[in-house]
Protein backbone atom coordinates (compact mmCIF):
# COMPACT_ATOMS: atom_id res chain seq x y z
CA UNK A 1 0.00 0.00 0.00
CA UNK A 2 3.36 1.89 0.21
CA UNK A 3 6.91 1.89 -1.26
CA UNK A 4 9.59 0.40 0.57
CA UNK A 5 12.92 0.42 -0.70
CA UNK A 6 16.52 -0.75 1.08
CA UNK A 7 19.51 0.95 0.35
CA UNK A 8 20.24 3.30 -2.48
CA UNK A 9 18.89 4.71 -5.10
CA UNK A 10 15.89 6.99 -6.77
CA UNK A 11 12.90 6.90 -4.28
CA UNK A 12 10.96 9.35 -5.75
CA UNK A 13 8.07 9.99 -2.99
CA UNK A 14 10.41 9.23 -0.50
CA UNK A 15 9.02 10.66 3.01
CA UNK A 16 10.52 11.58 6.18
CA UNK A 17 9.20 13.02 9.53
CA UNK A 18 6.27 11.59 11.58
CA UNK A 19 4.51 10.13 8.26
CA UNK A 20 7.44 7.91 7.96
CA UNK A 21 7.76 7.12 10.89
CA UNK A 22 4.30 5.97 11.84
CA UNK A 23 5.31 4.16 8.13
CA UNK A 24 8.18 2.46 9.75
CA UNK A 25 7.25 1.17 12.88
CA UNK A 26 3.53 -0.04 12.30
CA UNK A 27 5.20 -1.68 9.22
CA UNK A 28 8.07 -3.03 11.07
CA UNK A 29 10.66 -1.71 7.85
CA UNK A 30 13.71 -2.78 9.28
CA UNK A 31 16.14 -5.17 7.69
CA UNK A 32 15.59 -8.88 8.79
CA UNK A 33 19.32 -9.48 8.47
CA UNK A 34 21.60 -5.77 8.48
CA UNK A 35 18.65 -4.14 11.28
CA UNK A 36 18.50 -0.85 8.83
CA UNK A 37 15.60 1.38 8.95
CA UNK A 38 13.96 0.42 4.86
CA UNK A 39 13.43 3.90 3.02
CA UNK A 40 9.33 4.81 2.70
CA UNK A 41 7.44 6.66 0.61
CA UNK A 42 3.95 6.95 -1.37
CA UNK A 43 2.60 4.41 -3.52
CA UNK A 44 4.37 4.96 -6.77
CA UNK A 45 1.66 4.44 -9.37
CA UNK A 46 4.04 4.73 -12.23
CA UNK A 47 7.02 2.93 -11.16
CA UNK A 48 4.16 0.01 -10.77
CA UNK A 49 2.37 0.61 -13.88
CA UNK A 50 5.90 -0.17 -15.17
CA UNK A 51 6.25 -3.28 -13.19
CA UNK A 52 2.79 -4.56 -14.51
CA UNK A 53 3.83 -3.97 -18.05
CA UNK A 54 7.36 -5.69 -18.24
CA UNK A 55 6.10 -8.28 -16.10
CA UNK A 56 2.76 -9.37 -17.75
CA UNK A 57 0.88 -9.19 -14.94
CA UNK A 58 -2.78 -9.04 -14.69
CA UNK A 59 -3.62 -9.30 -11.12
CA UNK A 60 -2.15 -7.48 -7.65
CA UNK A 61 -2.09 -8.26 -4.02
CA UNK A 62 -2.58 -5.27 -1.84
CA UNK A 63 0.02 -5.42 1.31
CA UNK A 64 0.14 -3.66 4.27
CA UNK A 65 -3.66 -1.67 4.64
CA UNK A 66 -3.63 -1.44 7.50
CA UNK A 67 -0.43 0.19 8.18
CA UNK A 68 -1.69 3.77 6.68
CA UNK A 69 -4.70 3.44 9.21
CA UNK A 70 -4.72 6.52 11.59
CA UNK A 71 -3.00 8.81 9.07
CA UNK A 72 -5.40 11.98 8.24
CA UNK A 73 -4.40 11.31 4.33
CA UNK A 74 -2.67 9.34 1.95
CA UNK A 75 -1.23 10.08 -1.27
CA UNK A 76 -0.46 8.06 -4.26
CA UNK A 77 2.39 9.41 -7.00
CA UNK A 78 0.36 9.84 -10.43
CA UNK A 79 3.24 11.09 -12.15
CA UNK A 80 6.65 13.38 -11.93
CA UNK A 81 8.02 16.53 -12.34
CA UNK A 82 11.53 15.98 -14.44
CA UNK A 83 13.12 18.57 -16.24
CA UNK A 84 10.64 21.16 -16.07
CA UNK A 85 7.97 18.65 -17.49
CA UNK A 86 5.47 16.80 -15.92
CA UNK A 87 5.54 13.07 -17.21
CA UNK A 88 3.03 10.17 -16.17
CA UNK A 89 5.48 6.72 -16.48
CA UNK A 90 8.43 6.13 -14.80
CA UNK A 91 11.63 8.03 -16.27
CA UNK A 92 14.13 5.55 -18.12
CA UNK A 93 17.26 7.27 -16.95
CA UNK A 94 18.19 6.74 -13.49
CA UNK A 95 19.17 10.39 -13.36
CA UNK A 96 15.84 11.55 -14.33
CA UNK A 97 14.37 9.34 -12.04
CA UNK A 98 16.79 10.91 -9.27
CA UNK A 99 15.57 14.20 -10.51
CA UNK A 100 12.17 13.44 -10.56
CA UNK A 101 9.87 15.57 -7.96
CA UNK A 102 6.25 13.67 -7.18
CA UNK A 103 3.08 14.77 -8.64
CA UNK A 104 0.91 13.84 -6.17
CA UNK A 105 -3.06 12.80 -5.04
CA UNK A 106 -4.60 13.47 -1.86
CA UNK A 107 -6.97 11.33 -0.37
CA UNK A 108 -8.73 10.64 2.76
CA UNK A 109 -6.78 8.44 5.48
CA UNK A 110 -8.71 6.20 7.41
CA UNK A 111 -9.48 4.91 10.81
CA UNK A 112 -7.53 2.02 13.00
CA UNK A 113 -9.99 -0.51 13.16
CA UNK A 114 -9.75 -4.39 14.44
CA UNK A 115 -7.88 -5.83 11.22
CA UNK A 116 -8.37 -9.34 12.41
CA UNK A 117 -11.83 -8.66 12.30
CA UNK A 118 -12.26 -7.29 9.67
CA UNK A 119 -10.00 -9.95 7.59
CA UNK A 120 -12.69 -12.35 9.01
CA UNK A 121 -15.52 -10.70 8.12
CA UNK A 122 -14.30 -9.37 4.81
CA UNK A 123 -14.19 -6.51 1.96
CA UNK A 124 -17.16 -5.09 3.37
CA UNK A 125 -15.71 -4.70 6.56
CA UNK A 126 -13.01 -2.25 5.05
CA UNK A 127 -13.09 1.08 6.17
CA UNK A 128 -14.66 3.34 3.16
CA UNK A 129 -11.83 5.11 2.59
CA UNK A 130 -9.42 2.47 2.18
CA UNK A 131 -11.73 1.10 -0.24
CA UNK A 132 -11.75 4.26 -1.97
CA UNK A 133 -7.78 4.24 -1.86
CA UNK A 134 -7.98 0.38 -3.40
CA UNK A 135 -10.52 1.21 -6.29
CA UNK A 136 -8.18 4.49 -7.15
CA UNK A 137 -5.10 2.50 -7.39
CA UNK A 138 -6.67 -0.08 -9.15
CA UNK A 139 -7.81 2.68 -11.77
CA UNK A 140 -4.22 4.12 -11.67
CA UNK A 141 -2.49 0.89 -13.11
CA UNK A 142 -5.56 -0.49 -14.82
CA UNK A 143 -4.94 -4.12 -13.32
CA UNK A 144 -7.66 -5.51 -11.12
CA UNK A 145 -6.44 -5.54 -6.94
CA UNK A 146 -7.40 -9.20 -5.32
CA UNK A 147 -6.60 -8.73 -1.91
CA UNK A 148 -5.49 -7.01 0.42
CA UNK A 149 -3.06 -7.75 3.35
CA UNK A 150 -4.54 -6.19 6.89
CA UNK A 151 -1.95 -7.71 8.81
CA UNK A 152 0.88 -10.22 9.03
CA UNK A 153 -0.57 -13.21 8.97
CA UNK A 154 -1.36 -15.21 5.63
CA UNK A 155 -5.31 -15.40 7.45
CA UNK A 156 -5.46 -11.16 7.29
CA UNK A 157 -5.64 -11.20 3.82
CA UNK A 158 -8.85 -9.94 2.75
CA UNK A 159 -10.26 -11.49 -1.08
CA UNK A 160 -11.54 -8.62 -2.88
CA UNK A 161 -12.61 -10.58 -5.69
CA UNK A 162 -15.02 -13.08 -6.21
CA UNK A 163 -12.78 -15.42 -8.74
CA UNK A 164 -9.63 -14.91 -6.38
CA UNK A 165 -8.47 -18.74 -4.84
CA UNK A 166 -8.01 -16.50 -1.69
CA UNK A 167 -11.90 -16.40 -1.42
CA UNK A 168 -12.02 -20.13 -0.65
CA UNK A 169 -9.89 -19.63 2.56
Amino acid sequence: AYMVQVGGGPLVGELTGATAEHLVSRGREWGTVTGRRRRVGWFDAPMVRRAIAVEGITELVLTNLDVLAGLDEVQVITGYRVGGRTVDAYPVRLRDAAAATPVLERLPGWPEQDWTEVAHRGAAALPAAARRYIDRLAALLDVEIIAAGVGPDRRDTVPLSETSLLSEK
